[in-house]
């Protein structure tokens, strides 16, 4: 019988196939070749596999399998990459937007050959658009093809589904940034960041057998050189967390800090960074103002922390996200003396591509200080900079 679904088509896990398992396949789907959830090619130019990848996305997903020769169904392979994974998301953020959910893998079949394997999932992030053509592609049994600009109803349905991903992830990244299973804190900046896409296999280095949040630690960075740090990881039913708090070795009267990044199931991350209460904290808000500089620097560091974890998890495509400044604290606007009194939170909103370089997500911290500085009040700092 046909496979219902990718998952059906599967003999095995996808980090676990074989070119047993692969001609397995071949043979199960029979003289058709092809089928709605597999495709096969001996050879693959980028344009090719942006298609065939936006196909899947856009439909049920489906595996590709690159190095199958089409007279006799032998695995001849084509000249291995070094890095599969890397390497299709190079093409495909070439050639395609957003980027759908997939993972890539060579099998070897020889000596300086392999077959490149690429499972897409199913996108809630759709359209899947290619960018040379302005085309949108779907899966048909035994083809790609563009979808007529007459069949309205499937251009809506897809549509429809990426709008409501937009809506779970704007809900999602608003949750995160005001939920937390940290305890024991005072915060000064969370930033809650949410993908519009994940993949299947998202919460598996979280919550999986053998989970010992390693990564997510490597997140927070070592730190080994201030041997006050003190980290404490935790793990709920729905989310994973790292904490590390930070002793003042110098400023006894500073009050201990705490950088934390929590991770959910859903796709949403919490990254925050804030001030541990204790005898001293009254005195400091009172007594003291946080710079413009060090407000941008926490934004910035904890929205670069937020965008590694989506990505290290694997999400993918744009992302929702919301910054609150949460308080009382005061704010010290740079360039003069203005001084911000934080009483509640200030909460702001964006949207950003996990895809951004630095520069780019250098730009939104500034609209989002931008957004604060309105919201006490402020004009742009650099429009009162020499006061």
């Amino acid at each position: 019988m046909a496979a219902r679904s990718v998952a059906e088509l599967l003999p095995a896990p996808f980090s676990e196939l074989t070119l047993d398992d692969v001609a397995a396949i071949i043979e199960a789907v029979g003289e058709e070749r092809e089928s709605l959830f597999f495709e096969r090619k001996a050879a693959v130019s980028p344009a090719s596999l942006a298609k065939s990848c936006a196909a899947f996305a856009n439909t049920f997903g489906g595996l590709l399998v690159v190095g199958i020769e089409d007279a006799t169904d032998d695995l001849v392979g084509i000249e291995p990459v070094a890095e599969p994974q890397v390497w299709v998301k190079d093409v495909l953020r070439g050639h395609l937007l957003p980027l759908p959910p997939f993972r890539a893998r060579a099998l070897s079949v020889g000596p300086d050959r392999a077959l490149l394997l690429v499972l897409v999932e199913e996108s809630s992030a759709t359209p899947h658009l290619l960018t040379r053509h302005g085309a949108i592609y779907v899966r048909n049994p035994g083809s790609s093809d563009p979808v007529p600009i007459s069949d309205q109803s499937r251009l809506l349905e897809l549509t429809r589904r990426g709008e409501e991903a937009r809506a779970r992830a704007w809900n999602n990244a608003l949750n995160a940034a005001a939920r937390s299973s940290i305890s024991g804190r005072l915060e000064d900046v969370l930033v809650g960041l949410c993908a519009t896409g994940i993949g299947d296999d998202f919460p598996a280095p979280l919550f999986g057998p053998g989970a010992d949040l390693v990564e997510l630690r490597a997140i927070l960075g070592d730190h080994e050189d201030n041997p006050a740090d003190r980290r404490a990881p935790f793990w709920t039913q729905h989310s994973a967390s790292v904490e590390r708090r930070r002793r003042p070795l110098h400023y006894p009267v500073y009050p201990d800090s705490i950088d934390a990044i929590e991770v959910w199931r859903d796709g949403s991350v919490l990254s925050l960074s804030g001030v541990i209460p204790g005898p001293e904290t009254s005195d400091y808000f009172r007594d003291n103002a946080m710079p413009y500089e060090v407000l941008r620097d926490r934004i910035s560091g904890n929205l670069d922390a937020a965008v590694r974890a989506l990505l290290e998890f694997g999400a993918h495509g744009d992302a929702a996200l919301a910054v609150t400044v949460r308080g009382p604290q005061r704010l010290h606007w740079s360039g003069g003396q203005r001084y911000g009194i934080v009483d509640g939170e200030i909460v702001v909103r964006a949207w950003i591509s996990l895809e951004d370089n630095e520069g780019r997500r250098s730009e939104i911290v500034d609209v989002v200080l931008s957004e604060i500085g309105r919201a006490l009040g402020f004009p742009p700092p650099e429009a009162h900079a020499a006061d």
